[in-house]
């Protein structure tokens, strides 16, 4: 089993809901619990930006207050200090937990701590 196979298995098998977003703010592998979460085929979501899953108030400020969110190969990094929703299929919102994300680029290299991440 190669590299990629393990990460797949693994990614599949976390109890989280996770995304990873490419350089784009494009959504490129979603896990079954996030399937769940959205209420989505994993179709529907693959290759649609991320902001598909952000309602949206929150969608201009969650682009613009770090312009590195949706700009780096990632698993999202959406902690901002305030309370974050999900935005469903159905249009109903759950809140989403995202303590402990970091950007990371597709060599498995994070960037740079900011002050506020210390």
């Amino acid at each position: 089993m190669g590299d990629d196979d393990r990460f797949r298995q693994i990614f599949e098998a976390a109890p989280s809901a996770l995304l990873v977003i490419d350089a784009r703010g494009l959504v490129t592998l979603v896990n079954r619990r996030a399937e769940r979460l959205f209420g989505y085929e994993r179709a529907e979501i693959l290759g649609q930006p991320v902001e598909m899953l952000v309602p949206e108030r929150f969608r201009r400020p969650f682009v613009e207050d770090d312009p590195r969110r949706c700009r780096s190969s990632a698993i999202a990094d959406l902690d901002s200090g305030r309370d974050l929703f999900g935005l469903r299929k159905d249009g109903s919102e759950v809140p989403v937990d995202d303590r402990g994300a970091r950007p990371t680029d597709v060599a498995g290299r994070s960037p740079p701590r900011r002050r506020s991440d210390a």
